[in-house]
């Protein structure tokens, strides 16, 4: 199969070794009952992004998913408090969570590790695999924190689309 960046060169499935990214995906764990109606994985980037870069990338994606007028894209885009109230924060020194953003559902955006993609061409699917990043709470009127969820390996598969298989 040829790769779709570059139709001439053969894909060597470079994506088959383990990286680390920004990976950017509608929430489901805050709300795993919500119906997502695309693909759970909305993209990956650079690791090398700072949290700021990410934080405007996931602002653009998701107003263009949610706002319906183009004033209210007009709004977003050059008035940047009223951007930054859709961004929730709430990490720690200790924390590696990432953050939301937008209103249910949510775009989570956090560095993970251990990032591969696998292509089951007979299959006609694709799975990308991650380790999530352990996520910590702050303790009750303190700044210390506590582990909340033990990082774990997630995955997500989904059928390539056609023009690409």
């Amino acid at each position: 199969m040829a790769s779709f960046l570059n139709p001439k060169m053969p894909n060597t499935n470079r994506s088959r070794r383990s990286k680390t990214a920004w990976l950017v995906t509608w929430d489901d764990v805050l709300y795993p009952d919500l119906p997502i109606t695309t693909s759970r994985v909305v993209c990956l980037l650079s690791p090398r992004l700072h949290e700021s870069s990410v934080k405007l990338i996931l602002s653009y994606v998701w107003s263009a998913v949610y706002l319906l007028t183009i004033e209210e894209k007009m709004v977003f885009a050059t008035e940047s408090e009223w951007r930054d109230n859709f961004c929730i924060t709430d990490r720690s020194p200790a924390s590696d969570d990432g953050f939301l953003y937008g209103t249910k559902p949510y775009l989570y955006a956090r560095k993970v590790k251990g990032v591969r993609v696998e292509q089951d061409l007979r299959a006609g699917t694709e799975t990308i695999c991650w380790q999530e990043p352990d996520r910590y709470e702050f303790i009750n009127g303190t700044t210390d924190c506590r582990l909340a969820l033990k990082g774990r390996e997630r995955s997500f598969t989904q059928a390539l689309n056609p023009k690409h298989a």
